[in-house]
C-alpha cells in the first residue's frame, strides 16, 4: 500500500517555470508519480537529479566537456522523453538555434556512451535513445537538434552546449 504523497514546487534558476513534482514513499524508496512544468509555463531547467545549463558559446565537443566539467558536473545526459522535452524547451527558449553538444559519446562500433558514466545499469550505455538516423560510424560525438533529435557529429565541430548540474 502506498503510503502518504508529498508535493514540492521548485523554481528554476530562470524564474519562468513552475515545475511540480508529486511524490510517494513506498518500502524505504521514493517514486515520482508526476513530474512537469504547471499549464502556461515554460520549462527551462532539468527534474530532480540534475539541473541543465545552456552555453551559447561554440566549442568542440572535448573542450565542452571540459568546461562542463570544471563549472558543473559533466555535458548533459538525457536518460528520458521528459529530460529531452525539458531541453528542447530551454533551447527554444534561448534563441539558439544550432545543433548543441550533449554528453553522448561512441565507445565503438554502436556503442554510445554518457560521458557522466550516469547509466550504471549498463556501464554507463545510453539506454534512453532519440537518434534522427543511425548514427554515422565516422563520427565519435553526439549532439542534439533544437527539435530533440540527436546526431552524430565531428567532435572537433564547435558548437554551443548544454552542461547538467547533479547527478
Amino acid at each position: 500500500k502506498l503510503s502518504t504523497v508529498a508535493v514540492e514546487k521548485i523554481i528554476y534558476f530562470s524564474c519562468e517555470c513552475l515545475f511540480l513534482f508529486v511524490f510517494t514513499h513506498y518500502n524505504n524508496a521514493y517514486f515520482v508519480i508526476f513530474d512537469g512544468c504547471l499549464t502556461g509555463y515554460v520549462t527551462l531547467g532539468s527534474h530532480i537529479h540534475h539541473e541543465y545549463h545552456l552555453i551559447n558559446e561554440a566549442k568542440s565537443w572535448f573542450e565542452a566537456r571540459n568546461y562542463c566539467s570544471s563549472h558543473y558536473t559533466d555535458l548533459a545526459t538525457i536518460g528520458s522523453h521528459g529530460d529531452m522535452k525539458r531541453l528542447v524547451n530551454q533551447t527554444a527558449a534561448s534563441g539558439v538555434t544550432a545543433e548543441i553538444w550533449i554528453g553522448l559519446t561512441e565507445s565503438g562500433p554502436a556503442s554510445w556512451l554518457w560521458s557522466v558514466g550516469e547509466t550504471s545499469m549498463s556501464h554507463k550505455l545510453a539506454e534512453y535513445s532519440n537518434w534522427d538516423s543511425s548514427p554515422d560510424s565516422s563520427h565519435h560525438c553526439g549532439g542534439m537538434r533544437t527539435d530533440g533529435k540527436w546526431l552524430s557529429t565531428l567532435c572537433q565541430t564547435a558548437l554551443p552546449f548544454v552542461c547538467q548540474e547533479g547527478e
